[in-house]
Parts: structure tokens; C-alpha cells; sequence
């Protein structure tokens, strides 16, 4: 593998080629186990070459439903182009010579005690029904209209920790849901969810990964190696709108995850909320919409959360199994 100087070398030209570093995310706390990731996974360069330049121009002035529970739609601000791709920090610098350490040292630890345990059919859903929503810090705007932008990263990035540091299998769309037309997301998605559970009937969990919108504070939690975490929004859809009889379900499940959180990764919880929206959740019991940081976070934090979703979804499905739920 080439050294983090020559690699930072090499990719000094973009924001963009710099999250070509960003393979698997370093550990957060010393004790967990790291498992091998793969320099050439074809998943990594999947994720990492939809990822667009910073120069691109906003989409006009739209009604934004960008937080899943609220009622009514914020007003987004006025178009911004952005012509420049900023420079590396030392920073950023540090933080992807760190990622590309920590990957060395999983690939040196490799287990594959996780795979066996979990299997080989798919046992997580994970989509996105706000494809565009991105985290304004690293990409100069909220939304990247008809792209998968931000909030698809970190879906990917999360399904892969899943995969090769649990052994996890998900099952993950890229189908976009919210271009041309944002209002028909949910509509769109339902029909995405449907096919999925109906042709892996293995899955156990479903999880809509947002990002919230513009926040106060943008809401993190520091980390054991200096880097911040984005904070998670779990929300749960009720029955007030439409017909939900079930939503109960996903309220408990919304609590046990939370639990788990709550002990694992103290403070990385913002809060549970049980909203009027149904959010497809009347597709499965154990269904979720999870809001990944604010517009006010980088695209780094979130990807550290995912990493921390992952380890919270394992010991979950632990728990479940040891249920006899599957």
C-alpha cells in the first residue's frame, strides 16, 4: 500500500480526491475489533466516484421537506455556485493518513468469526429517500439535485462497516427518489422497499438514512483519536396521518436501538421522535428513519456515525437473534 504522503501527494487537486483516502473508518474506541478492508473494494470506489466536484451550481429556490417530521417545508436559500474546490487541511490531512493507518491495521487483524455467526443472507435494508440531502461543509451546498450526494455516502460507508468488520450483509438501494420531483420521495421509496423485502425476505432491519437540516449547533461528540462525530435523530412514524397499525413495533425497536446507543457510544443520541408522518415504516416492524448529523456537519463526522451505527446494529441483531427472531 503507498504511503499517506505519496497518496496525499497524488490527490491534491480536489475535495474530491481526497475522500479517496476516506476507506474504512478508523476505530473509535480502542476496544473493538477491527476487521480487514480491502485497498481495491470495489464498494469503496463505487462510493467514493459518485462523489462530484465542489463546482456546481445549486438548484433553484425549492419547498424543502428536508427534516422528515416536520409539518411544514423550509424555504431553501438562494442559488450558490461554487467555482473553487477548497485546499487540504492539516486537518483533513491528518485525519485520512489516520483512516489509511487504521485499515492497515485491520487488514493485519482479520477475523472472519462475524460472517460466520451472522450468515450469508441479507439481514439489514438500508435506502435513502432524500438522495440529494448532503452536508453543506464539504460539498458548499445542501442539496445535490438528481445526484446521490451526501447522505448516500454514508449508507455506503455504513453497509460496508456492517459487511467487513461484523460480517453483516445488507441489501442497499442507489435508486434516486427525490428528483425530479421531491414530493413524490416517499412514494417513490415505498415502491423501492416493497421489492427489496420481497426478494430478501431474510431482512431483520430497515433503515432510511437522512440528514437533518439546519440546525442552532450542528451537534457532535469528540472522539478517543480528536475527531467529531455527527450526532443521530432516530424518528418513528406514527398512525396520526395514515393508517400505521404497527407503528408500536417500530417504536420499540426505536427504543431498543437507542438503548444500545446510549450504552455503546454515550451522546451520540440526539433524541427519538415519534412524528405524524408514516416514512414507509408500515413496510416492516423493525423500521427505521435515521437522521446522520445536520446540513451544518462534514461529510467526515457523518461517516464516523455510520461507522458507530454499524457497531450498535450488530449488537442489536445479536440481541434479536439471541430473541430467536431469526
Amino acid at each position: 500500500m503507498p504511503s499517506s504522503m505519496n497518496l496525499l501527494d497524488f490527490f491534491t487537486d480536489s475535495y474530491k480526491s481526497i475522500l479517496n483516502l476516506a476507506i474504512p473508518i478508523l476505530g473509535l474506541t480502542p476496544e473493538y475489533h477491527q476487521a480487514a478492508y480491502s485497498s481495491g473494494d470495489k464498494l469503496v470506489q463505487r462510493i467514493i466516484s459518485s462523489v462530484t466536484s465542489i463546482d456546481l451550481a445549486n438548484p433553484k429556490s425549492f419547498l424543502d421537506s428536508e427534516i422528515a417530521f416536520m409539518k411544514t417545508s423550509e424555504l431553501e436559500g438562494k442559488d450558490a455556485i461554487i467555482s473553487e474546490s477548497p485546499g487540504i487541511t492539516e486537518y483533513e490531512k491528518n485525519f485520512f493518513e489516520e483512516l489509511e493507518r487504521r485499515s492497515r491495521e485491520a487488514i493485519l487483524n482479520n477475523s472472519q468469526a462475524s460472517e460466520l455467526a451472522f450468515g450469508d443472507k441479507p439481514l439489514v435494508l438500508i435506502y435513502n429517500t432524500h438522495n440529494s440531502e448532503t452536508y453543506e461543509p464539504t460539498d458548499g451546498v445542501k442539496k445535490i439535485e438528481g445526484e446521490n450526494a451526501g447522505v448516500e455516502k454514508v449508507a455506503a460507508f455504513l453497509e460496508k462497516i456492517l459487511l467487513e468488520r461484523h460480517g453483516i450483509k445488507s441489501v442497499r438501494s442507489t435508486k434516486i427518489h427525490d428528483y425530479p420531483n421531491w414530493e413524490r420521495s416517499y412514494v417513490n421509496s415505498e415502491q423501492t422497499v416493497k421489492s427489496l423485502l420481497k426478494e430478501n425476505p431474510s431482512v431483520q432491519i430497515v433503515l432510511d438514512i437522512h440528514r437533518d437540516a439546519g440546525l442552532p449547533e450542528k451537534g457532535v461528540i469528540a472522539t478517543s483519536t480528536g475527531h467529531n462525530m455527527a450526532k443521530i435523530l432516530l424518528i418513528v412514524g406514527s398512525d396520526s396521518r395514515l393508517p400505521h397499525s404497527n407503528w408500536q413495533k417500530n417504536w420499540q425497536f426505536a427504543k431498543m436501538v437507542s438503548y444500545k446507543m446510549d450504552k455503546i457510544y454515550p451522546g451520540l443520541l440526539k433524541a427519538v421522535r415519534v412524528q405524524s408522518g408514516r416514512y414507509n415504516q408500515h413496510l416492516h416492524e423493525r423500521s427505521l428513519l435515521v437522521e446522520v448529523g445536520c446540513t451544518q456537519n462534514t461529510l467526515e463526522e457523518a461517516l464516523l456515525s455510520a461507522e458507530a451505527l454499524a457497531d450498535i446494529i450488530k449488537e442489536v441483531l445479536i440481541d434479536l437473534r439471541q430473541e430467536n427472531t431469526f
